[in-house]
């Protein structure tokens, strides 16, 4: 498509290598040309997925027919959106009232229950005995639909469990936690999870329901930006204090121009920009 073909030459060479090395990036872009040249959203993606192909001599790429079919991230997501409403709707409130129910048969007051604070192992406990009353019942975890991009049912249980079991974990630990932690604090550090966790927790930064700094992840109410680190923290008050700028500027401003600062300073921009706290006009970037 000359349209984007056009766009694309016109952008600066380091935001034609974002585009080239990072798919979050293609969308991004593909986002804003869509509506600036009023234009399908697939047919965008789809002229920029070839002109990467060509670009990176991926031939195979260029000449096999497409097939963008973006409502399928929409089925996951309303799956995932149920199961959050399950947890925090039906299992947290029945967790509660279980353990309420047994402070007060074990000679505590209702209203006595009602202020106590239960520990991680008595809701771990309640939470098991909430979800063994809902099965069976109208209540129960919502079924997924039958395939999700291309997984079976089972496959798609587990990413959902794992999704309900991080966001309650996160949710305990306002330091944050890296993958290998999140996956120990649930027996499930193994080959059999691991990729699982990675799908799961991209989901989750990508939809707003986690923070990723570095390599540990935080909830989304436990990450302000000062948990930043001093890169991420530099960057972000230089464009507070001078606006919109470039990369070309910022990599100036940081003394740091070399193909690993570049490199450095893409994977700054790309977090700042996934966890809200800067957008991008054309080829500059500005706090939101």
């Amino acid at each position: 498509m000359n349209l984007v073909q056009d766009e694309f030459n016109r952008l600066s060479g380091e935001d034609q290598e974002m585009i080239l090395e990072n798919p979050i990036m293609r969308e991004m872009f593909s986002e804003t040309w869509s509506t600036e040249l009023g234009l399908p959203l697939t047919d965008v993606l789809l002229a920029i997925t070839q002109l990467v192909a060509k670009r990176t001599g991926n031939l195979e790429e260029v000449f096999t027919p497409k097939v963008v079919s973006p409502p399928k991230s929409n089925v996951q997501n309303q799956y995932y959106e149920l199961m959050d409403w399950h947890e925090a709707a039906v299992v947290e409130p029945l967790t509660l009232a279980l353990w309420h129910k047994e402070l007060v048969e074990s000679g505590m007051t209702y209203a006595q229950s009602i202020i106590a604070v239960p520990d991680d192992e008595d809701l771990s406990r309640c939470r098991s005995q909430a979800l063994s009353t809902l099965k069976g019942s109208a209540w129960a975890v919502p079924k997924p639909p039958q395939l999700i991009y291309g997984l079976s049912l089972r496959a798609q249980e587990r990413r959902a469990r794992l999704l309900s079991s991080f966001t309650r974990v996160l949710s305990q630990h306002i330091d944050g936690l890296s993958k290998t932690q999140l996956l120990s604090s649930l027996n499930k550090d193994n080959g059999s999870w691991r990729g699982i966790a990675d799908e799961v927790l991209e989901y989750m930064v990508q939809t707003g329901k986690a923070v990723r700094v570095g390599t540990i992840f935080y909830s989304t109410n436990h990450a302000p930006l000062e948990r930043e680190n001093s890169y991420h923290r530099i960057v972000y008050e230089f464009l507070v204090t001078n606006g919109s700028s470039s990369v070309t500027t910022l990599l100036k401003h940081m003394g740091y121009n070399n193909s690993k600062g570049r490199k450095k300073i893409r994977e700054v921009l790309h977090q700042l920009y996934e966890e809200g706290y800067i957008i991008t006009k054309g080829r500059k970037w500005e706090t939101c």
